[in-house]
C-alpha cells in the first residue's frame, strides 16, 4: 500500500501533464490516460483470489453503536482522522488552481508540488512506528497539529513556488501523523465483536468529511481566494486542539478482550 501511494505521487501528476495536449481538447488526453490506468488496475485485480478467512467465535453483538461512538478513544480517533483529511483535502484540492491559474506558476511546477505533497503523505509511514514508540499517541497528535499549523503559516506568508512546495510538504506529513494516529487509536475504543460496526462507522464519517471539503474547496477558492480558504482551516484546527487538550491519554488502554 505504501509503495502504491509513492508511485501514485509521481505517476498521477505525470499523466495530467503529459496528456494535457495529447488530444484536441485541453486535458482530454489526461483523462484518457487516467481511464487507461484504471483499466490496467482492473486487469491486475482480476488475478487476485481471496484466501478463506477463519471466523473467530463471536461473543454477542456488543454494545449499541451510539454508546461506542461516545467513548473518548473513538471520539478522538474519528476527529483526528477527520481533521487530517479535512485540512489536507481542502488545501490540496485547491492548490493546482491557486498555483497555476491565480499565482501564475507553470503546470510543471504545480506538478512537482503535488508530487512532493503526495510523497510526504506516505514516506513518514516508514518511520512512524519508531516515532510512535518514543512519543505515543499524545506526542504524535500534537506534533501533527503543530506541523499543520506550520503549513498554514507558510502558505499564508506568500504565493511563491517555495511557499507552495514547503506548505504542501508539511501538509502531507501532518496528515500522516494525525491520520495514522487516529487509525491506530480506534481499536482502543471497541471490543473485537464490535470492530466491523465501529470501523464502518468511522470510515463513513471520516470520508464523508473528506468528500464534503473536497466539493467545497473550489467554491471557497472562488469566493475567498487562497488566503481565505486557508483561514477556514484555522477554526477546525482550534476545535481539534481543544479536544486534544482535554483528553487523558494515560487512561487510553486496549479493552482486555482485545489484548
Amino acid at each position: 500500500m505504501l509503495l502504491g501511494g509513492l508511485l501514485g505521487a509521481f505517476i498521477g501528476p505525470e499523466l495530467a501533464v503529459r496528456g494535457r495536449w495529447m488530444l484536441t481538447t485541453e486535458y482530454a488526453g489526461s483523462f484518457t490516460l487516467l481511464a487507461g490506468a484504471y483499466l490496467l488496475g482492473l486487469v491486475i485485480i482480476s488475478f487476485h483470489k481471496d484466501r478463506p478467512i477463519e471466523h473467530s467465535e463471536q461473543r454477542g453483538s456488543g454494545r449499541p453503536i451510539s454508546q461506542i461512538l461516545r467513548a473518548a478513544p473513538v471520539v478522538l480517533a474519528v476527529c483526528s482522522a477527520a481533521i487530517a483529511y479535512a485540512v489536507m483535502s481542502l488545501i490540496m484540492t485547491a492548490t493546482p488552481i491557486s498555483m497555476h491559474q491565480h499565482a501564475g506558476h507553470s503546470l510543471e511546477a504545480t506538478k512537482v508540488v503535488i508530487q512532493s505533497h503526495i510523497a510526504a503523505m506516505y514516506l513518514p509511514s516508514l518511520v512512524y512506528g519508531a516515532l510512535f514508540a518514543r512519543l505515543g499517541f499524545k506526542g504524535m497528535m500534537w506534533t501533527g497539529v503543530v506541523i499543520l499549523f506550520g503549513c498554514l503559516l507558510v502558505a499564508l506568508l506568500d504565493t511563491r513556488l517555495m511557499n507552495y512546495w514547503l506548505a504542501l510538504s508539511l501538509l502531507g506529513v501532518g496528515w500522516n501523523f494525525l491520520f495514522l494516529s487516529g487509525t491506530n487509536l480506534l481499536p482502543y475504543g471497541y471490543r473485537p465483536e464490535e470492530r466491523f460496526r465501529v470501523q464502518s462507522s468511522n470510515d463513513f464519517m471520516v470520508f464523508s468529511v473528506q468528500a464534503l471539503v473536497s466539493l467545497s474547496s473550489g467554491w471557497l477558492l472562488f469566493q475567498w481566494q487562497w488566503q481565505g480558504l486557508l483561514w477556514v482551516c484555522v477554526p477546525l484546527m482550534l476545535a481539534y486542539l481543544t479536544l486534544l487538550a482535554r483528553v487523558d491519554f494515560k487512561s487510553l488502554t486496549l479493552p482486555a478482550s482485545a489484548r
